[in-house]
């Protein structure tokens, strides 16, 4: 008689509670299924469930657990000679909260799928970078802007990152956000440069979307406000095409803002805003309902002011 994999079970249980929104329900499945990896003594496989409850801990908006378990997760593969980490792990120094952060409102950022199948997770050669790319991201959320630099830093100088190419424009993408928020356009522009290298000519809708958004804000830094209207309507276009709302509802915020900051045109910012507002409030993203409501009111004291109130 085969004998029950308590393993398989429960990632699987996991998987499935993840799947309608269960979010508590599947965090407890995928410790067991944790604990069950690490009994195995399946190091590979216990540093890929930990993407997976990093990634959900995300989820649950609870970021310092998520570093903390893609941190284990690669010191756990620091140990594993065919990636090559040991001075990847040396380098991330541990630092604490402090990071203010900037305050301006932030294109959605890529955050990698952990594999799902957990043979392919446990022979992952693009793990480590999964990893690190998720911490990096973890701290973009936290508006812990050097943090997340010193990640996409080592990422991609990462031999192994080259090899996964997908992975590699991401990391170009967020790292380009990164200068862009530190008001370095030059190396913003490099690295979303070769990031577009990557995506080709006609890139998926989920793929564009982030870098159009990303290259509108830069131009909108530069000062070329119309150029970045242009990219902020492709990257609206591409966003209506797959189901992330709420990359939709800030890039029309980003959008409306140009609107009514630079041209003073709030006959084209309102609707934008409303749209984005009424996405917002489906996505639970409180801080963009901030902003639509904030602009909202800025189109109605200049067109109809008894609204405003």
């Amino acid at each position: 008689m085969k004998q029950f994999d308590h393993l398989t079970f429960h990632f699987s249980q996991y998987l499935a509670l993840l799947a309608i929104g269960r979010l508590n329900s599947a965090a407890h499945h995928l410790a067991l299924a944790l604990d069950q990896a690490q009994n195995k003594k399946r190091p590979r496989l216990t540093a890929a469930l930990l993407l997976h409850a990093g990634q959900l801990h995300m989820k649950q908006e609870h970021f310092q657990k998520a570093i903390h378990a893609f941190d284990n997760g690669l010191r756990i593969l620091k140990n594993d000679a065919s990636f090559n980490l040991e001075n990847v792990v040396d380098q991330l120094v541990v630092q604490h909260k402090g990071y203010v952060g900037t305050p301006e409102q932030l294109p959605d950022l890529y955050l990698p799928q952990a594999v799902k199948d957990l043979k392919k997770a446990e022979n992952d050669a693009a793990l480590p970078i999964r990893l690190l790319m998720s911490t990096g991201v973890c701290h973009l959320e936290q508006n812990q802007d050097e943090l997340a630099l010193n990640y996409y830093k080592i990422l991609l100088e990462y031999v192994g990152v080259t090899e996964h190419q997908d992975l590699m424009q991401t990391a170009l993408t967020n790292a380009a956000e990164l200068y862009r928020r530190r008001g370095d356009l030059s190396q913003a522009t490099i690295l979303l440069d070769q990031a577009f290298e990557l995506l080709g000519t006609d890139p998926p809708p989920d793929k564009a979307s982030i870098p159009f958004s990303i290259r509108a804000a830069i131009l909108y830094r530069m000062g070329t406000w119309l150029e970045a209207v242009k990219w902020y309507e492709k990257a609206i276009s591409s966003y209506e095409q797959t189901d992330d709302r709420r990359g939709l509802a800030r890039t029309l915020v980003n959008l409306a803002t140009i609107y009514l900051d630079m041209l003073s045109d709030y006959d084209k910012a309102t609707p934008l805003l409303e749209k984005a507002l009424s996405l917002s409030e489906v996505a639970n993203d409180t801080i963009n309902q901030a902003f639509a409501n904030r602009g909202l009111a800025l189109c109605f004291l200049n067109n109809e002011p008894e609204k405003a109130i």
